[in-house]
């Protein structure tokens, strides 16, 4: 892969998200993608003025806010004079000596709330942000209707901010995080979708890969698979580069990050194991044992139920740091710094016994020289006593269950990719040493299901299923389904439907070449394309023992094997402003389609490093394995219930 070898800077998706939003909240827009083309006269919405002192106020929509709230803190908006962050729908006070920011996306209920704060002078100048590209009927209906009321001279500025882009992690993008609207990720598995499904799914997935790749200044070779879906994404993402660079064409000039390769996979039906594998990762444990969240939750020990792990990709410097490392490292470590930490705050502290002079003079001495320091401290300790309290619940799930055990059999199974006897022989002693258990029958099925997807020739098939069998699952789970549903996937087709619309369409292809193309519409396209990409995909995969596979699609991706150049179609985005004379580390983008987990992102990113490349990880869903296992129920139940109607 023709990549420049310089390795100074890394790539990630925090900081040029930060940088647009501070660019925002400060009002300096020198970096910032401006509209210009909004308006024929475009000096009337510039307003010169000294906005460094002024108070303002943040207006955000449900959209903005919900992915935009981990990232906005107190002590950011104090900085920018924020005096208050509020809704656009919410009962708004008259502030006539404030400058207001909105920040909202460019809907018509938007538009007519906008319209009616500068009517009611709720506010003495409106910052407009939008953060996707308005329509331009709405857009211009909006411009007609403050210039006829007079009120245009209100307007600071009118930007466009491609910056909806969700993450959990500052290399980790995960969509469903930021957007309810989105379609499931099973939509590639799902033949029950129209065309009007499935395109607003690739709009939504390529305004998103557009708004990541635009905010980090990267113009991407992009690569994906011969006859996939990701075709459809990586034209939609080539066509805004396009279409942004004809408008503005000063922005070339700002993407010199040319050293990135975006790989964009499906989660095709082949690489189901890796999402239900138990984890060993810090990052990964976390989530399959408590789930993560952007809410406030706190996680309570005493409590029955163990609340959601809340997120801060901002500031939590341990998830930053640590996400891929094995957990027990992890844990060691943040508990010796905890400890640490709880001594060096005994400084800030005074006690009963502190009544003297003297100790009152040497404390505040010592006071005086850390205040600096103080606010920055007392945020690491929330972090600290976070995750302290988290480890106690981790540990205690990890034991009872017998987490341990149970990874390094799926470990085994996934780095052989088959079954053998050694293999059976470890579940066999896992049995009879009675590690199954009233805590651990779900993580068990995982196992086994890990088990079958692997048993190419289902020689051990009873074996498994006996275990299945005995296991007390909740009531939500049709094991029958599910199963039955595998192994319709081992056979190399993901359901009968499928088949029997393959067929139809390969009848009237053969018939008639031009038919194709009235049968059915896109969709039907699209699933006759990946239908055939699975049959092949079939012999090609594998190749390589990995414990996801889609490290074998990096394999070659970076080394550009003959089966790279079978398997995969790539396209140059800007290909005239691509340079290789930049301190940017080469950087490997890959965005899964059907669903993501830091599993996959440990492995890969373990392996992607050690080849010298700065790796980025994405998906339109990060799920944790109990969540994946409730999707594939619910998949196999809807599919197998199409197939008897």
């Amino acid at each position: 892969m023709n990549l420049d070898s310089e390795t100074t800077k890394e790539i990630n998706l925090l900081s040029p998200l930060m940088d647009m939003i501070n660019s925002v909240l400060s009002l300096n827009y020198n970096k910032i993608f401006k509209s210009k083309n909004f308006s024929e006269e475009p000096s009337i919405f510039s307003k010169e003025s000294d906005i460094n002192f002024c108070f303002k106020v943040l207006i955000l929509d449900n959209s903005t806010f919900k992915f935009l709230s981990p990232l906005l803190k107190q002590a950011n908006l104090k900085k920018n004079n924020i005096c208050l962050v509020t809704k656009l729908d919410a009962q708004k006070d008259m502030m006539h000596s404030v400058m207001s920011i909105y920040l909202v996306t460019p809907s018509p209920s938007n538009f007519s709330l906008i319209l009616s704060d500068m009517k009611n002078n709720v506010y003495q100048n409106y910052s407009i942000n939008f953060i996707e590209k308005p329509d331009d009927n709405l857009l211009e209906e909006f411009l007609t209707n403050i210039i006829k009321l007079d009120i245009y001279h209100k307007i600071y500025n009118l930007h466009v901010l491609p910056i909806k882009y969700s993450i959990i992690h500052p290399k980790i993008l995960d969509f469903c995080s930021s957007d309810s609207k989105i379609v499931k990720p099973y939509i590639l598995f799902n033949l029950n979708l129209n065309d009007k499904t499935t395109e607003n799914y690739y709009y939504l997935i390529s305004n998103m890969l557009f708004n990541a790749l635009f905010c980090m200044k990267i113009s991407p070779l992009v690569k994906y698979r011969s006859g996939s879906f990701s075709n459809k994404i990586a034209t939609k993402i080539e066509n805004k580069f396009v279409s942004t660079f004809n408008k503005f064409p000063e922005l070339k000039k700002e993407f010199k990050n040319g050293n990135c390769l975006l790989v964009i996979l499906e989660r095709d039906l082949l690489d189901l194991p890796i999402m239900l594998h138990h984890p060993s990762g810090f990052g990964a444990i976390i989530n399959d044992i408590c789930g993560i969240t952007f809410d406030q939750e706190t996680i309570n020990n005493n409590k029955k139920e163990t609340k959601k792990f809340s997120l801060d990709p901002l500031n939590d410097f341990i998830w930053n740091k640590n996400i891929a490392k094995l957990y027990h490292e992890v844990g060691d470590e943040t508990l010796l710094r905890y400890k640490k930490y709880i001594q060096q705050m005994e400084i800030f502290s005074i006690g009963e016994k502190r009544n003297n002079l003297e100790d009152l003079e040497n404390k505040s001495e010592q006071l005086a020289q850390s205040i600096k320091e103080l606010d920055a401290k007392r945020l690491e300790g929330d972090i600290l006593d976070k995750h302290a309290k988290i480890y106690p619940i981790l540990n205690k799930n990890i034991d009872s269950r017998h987490l341990a055990q149970i990874y390094s059999i799926e470990k085994n199974i996934l780095d052989r990719r088959e079954i053998n006897n050694e293999i059976n022989n470890s579940i066999n002693e896992f049995i009879s040493e009675g590690k199954i258990n009233n805590e651990n029958h779900l993580d068990v099925f995982r196992l086994c299901l890990i088990y079958i997807l692997i048993d190419k020739d289902n020689e051990n098939d009873k074996f498994i299923r006996d275990i299945i069998q005995k296991l007390k699952l909740p009531t939500k789970f049709n094991v029958k389904v599910i199963l039955d549903y595998l192994d319709m996937i081992k056979k190399g087709a993901k359901s009968h439907s499928s088949q029997d619309l393959i067929d139809k369409l390969n009848a009237e292809n053969a018939q008639n070449q031009t038919m194709l193309g009235q049968v059915g519409g896109v969709t039907k396209k699209l699933f006759k394309k990946g239908f055939n990409f699975i049959k092949k995909a079939v012999k090609n995969i594998r190749g390589r023992n990995s414990p996801a596979l889609a490290m074998d699609f990096l394999y070659d991706l970076i080394k550009e094997t003959k089966r790279e150049k079978e398997l995969f179609e790539g396209k140059r985005i800007n290909e005239k402003i691509y340079t290789t004379n930049n301190s940017n580390k080469k950087t490997i983008f890959l965005f899964v389609l059907g669903g993501g987990s830091l599993n996959e992102y440990e492995y890969c990113k373990e392996f992607v490093e050690s080849y010298g490349y700065n790796f980025i990880y994405g998906a339109d869903k990060i799920y944790s394995p109990n969540e994946f296992l409730d999707e594939l129920n619910e998949l196999a139940i809807n599919e197998m219930k199409d197939n008897h109607n």
